[in-house]
């Protein structure tokens, strides 16, 4: 990668699709897993002028294993609080660079395998609303905390500590 110290980097906020399990223990606690995937990107440029560009994007796969404890429910709608880690394997880099220095315009794009694991762990307050027998749906206010695992550069190596906000479709059995 063509970058120095003064490079500017601009970290794109991950993006993460899945779909989550949920057993129930008992009435109050259950158990949570299932597929993750997440894109990463990283942007970046010349202090000065436009004569390089390049992106780093990341993709991921994780199995999350979480507990979750619901504190208040009321008809069909659920408070609760979830905990847990991830664990992720980096599916591929992809480098793609652009240098133009007013002679010729040079590109290249760099495909590899992502070396290691990458774990986390969480916590979340949630809320869920039951609209059939064993669907809810759901949304929950996130913190996660990134180890460093030697993952490629990304916004979670630069800021380990990130908020986010799960939600989607909750299977229970």
């Amino acid at each position: 990668m063509l970058q120095t110290e003064s490079t500017n980097k601009e970290f794109i906020p991950p993006l993460s699709v899945g779909i989550t399990l949920m057993k129930a223990l008992n009435n109050r606690i259950g158990f949570e897993t299932g597929l993750s995937y997440t894109y990463l990107r990283t942007n970046y440029s010349s202090p000065v002028g436009d004569n390089y560009r390049a992106s780093l994007q990341l993709h991921y796969l994780g199995i999350p294993l979480s507990l979750r404890v619901k504190v208040w429910e009321h008809n069909n709608w659920n408070l609760y609080l979830s905990g847990g880690t991830m664990l992720e394997k980096g599916l591929q880099s992809v480098f793609a660079e652009q240098f133009d220095n007013t002679v010729m315009l040079r590109e290249r794009e760099v495909k590899q395998g992502i070396d290691g694991w990458q774990w986390s762990v969480n916590g979340a307050l949630g809320v869920d609303y039951r609209f059939a027998r064993n669907l809810r749906i759901f949304a929950e206010p996130k913190l996660s905390y990134y180890f460093d695992n030697n993952q490629p550069e990304s916004a979670r190596s630069e800021h380990p500590l990130n908020v986010g906000v799960n939600g989607g479709l909750r299977i229970e059995f």
